[in-house]
């Protein structure tokens, strides 16, 4: 069984910026053919992804099973209460995460209301951590706090201070097969509305209505959804919160994943069964 979690090369080549006529990208390209070739079955992370792996798996030998949430280990909670609104960022600071778009929107809701109290928390590291951290710095931005990752038992305790959440994306056409992002399933759990940046195919926020999109690569519309977001009354923002759970609930609740899984490979073990 062979699970993809990532369309190779397709993701060198989009997203890192490598020809598809460069040497290692042909190499990778027979290798990822072969493996589909070879496999009993494919299991596919990405819900838009089948029409891809159509043209290169046998009818019936590919299925998606997205990533998961153990719900059970995430408790329920209010948002926090008080006249503080807490945007909450938790994952990698990486060249697909896009977290300077969520820096620049912030130095643009600072600056059309300088007296809110509206603070965007920054949970991780990576690659581009010192940069944003030199930029916030430089441009004087005062309402970004920037934490250090925190172990995955704990994460859904930091997550339960916010009150809504955020995530970018790049502007890419790789994200025409969807995506499959742990941090997007944690929030959801935790049950808070999502600003989400990027143009995905089965974007699961924009599927259970349970926060605001906005195009990618755009700090301006991202501000002017935060903006709307903090405006908008504690009911509707609950009622954004209540759909996000429901949806992770019924789409990505690791039980009800483990048992399509199970199916898949007991299919593939009982072909090779004498």
């Amino acid at each position: 069984v062979l699970e993809v979690r990532d369309l190779w090369p397709e993701t060198l080549v989009e997203l890192g910026g490598f020809s598809r006529s460069h040497p290692l990208i042909m190499l990778f390209r027979r290798m990822a053919l072969s493996l589909y070739r070879k496999a009993d079955h494919v299991v596919t992370v990405l819900p838009a992804s089948m029409d891809f792996l159509s043209a290169r798996v046998e009818p019936g030998r590919a299925t998606c099973i997205p990533n998961g949430v153990d719900l059970d280990s995430v408790a329920d909670s209010d948002p926090p209460g008080g006249d503080e609104f807490t945007i909450t960022y938790a994952g990698a600071f990486g060249l697909a995460n896009d977290v300077g778009q969520i820096v620049a929107a912030a130095e643009q809701v600072e600056a059309r209301r300088p007296h809110a109290r509206i603070r965007f928390v920054l949970i991780g590291a990576g690659p581009e951590e010192s940069r944003l951290k030199s930029l916030v710095r430089d441009r004087g931005i005062t309402n970004v706090e920037f934490k250090p990752p925190v172990p995955k038992e704990d994460v859904y305790g930091e997550l339960a201070r916010a009150n809504a959440f955020v995530l970018c994306l790049r502007n890419t056409p790789l994200y025409r097969w969807g995506v499959s992002l742990n941090k997007l399933y944690d929030y959801m759990a935790v049950g808070r509305p999502i600003l989400f940046a990027g143009r995905v195919s089965r974007n699961p926020v924009e599927e259970s209505t349970a926060g605001i999109v906005v195009p990618p690569a755009d700090p301006g519309a991202l501000a002017e959804a935060v903006l709307g977001l903090v405006d908008m009354s504690f009911a509707a923002r609950q009622e954004m919160s209540a759909r996000a759970r429901e949806f992770v609930a019924a789409h990505h609740d690791q039980g009800k994943l483990a048992d399509v899984y199970a199916d898949v490979l007991h299919e593939a073990v009982s072909r090779h069964t004498i």
